[in-house]
């Protein structure tokens, strides 16, 4: 744990509040900044090939917005043999009014990403991601899904 926080601070600054100024003009944020545009312009390896390879019969999404994020970020489609469909209305229709996710966040100072299950019902005017339930399906999704992604060597 004690290597992580070490990593961390000297890509995050202490005690400045986020998004401010002062915190923007640090050295540990524009070191993050340097290490994150590297990483876009120059992965190390192409994770979507990764995870393609890795879960073959689902859909991958490359979500990735480097104008708002400075990670890497896939949606993959919980439904096996499913493909993602331009219409979200016709999505919900074909999976019964549920549409389930595992989000990828690949972090530029890898080797580290995190795992988001999104649980998403659409009612007729909304779409609700029920926390609840989120809560409930998480150690299923770890153990589910997980196996997929520690074998993967995303290292430099």
């Amino acid at each position: 744990m004690k290597n992580y926080l070490s990593v961390i601070y000297q890509y995050y600054p202490r005690n400045l509040p986020w998004g401010t100024y002062a915190y923007q003009q640090s050295a540990e944020y524009r070191k993050y900044k340097e290490t994150a545009c590297r990483f876009q312009e120059n992965p190390p390896v192409d994770f979507y090939d990764v995870l393609k390879k890795g879960l073959p019969h689902f859909s991958i999404l490359d979500w990735c917005n480097f104008d708002l994020y400075l990670d890497r970020e896939y949606k993959i489609l919980l439904a096996p043999d499913q493909p993602y469909l331009d219409d979200d209305q016709a999505l919900f229709q074909r999976l019964a009014g549920t549409v389930d996710e595992l989000i990828v966040f690949v972090s530029p100072l890898l080797p580290v990403f995190y795992l988001l299950e999104q649980h998403t019902c659409q009612t007729a005017e909304w779409y609700i991601l029920p926390i609840r339930q989120l809560a409930t399906r998480r150690k299923k999704s770890k153990t589910q899904y997980e196996r997929h992604f520690m074998h993967l060597d995303i290292r430099r």
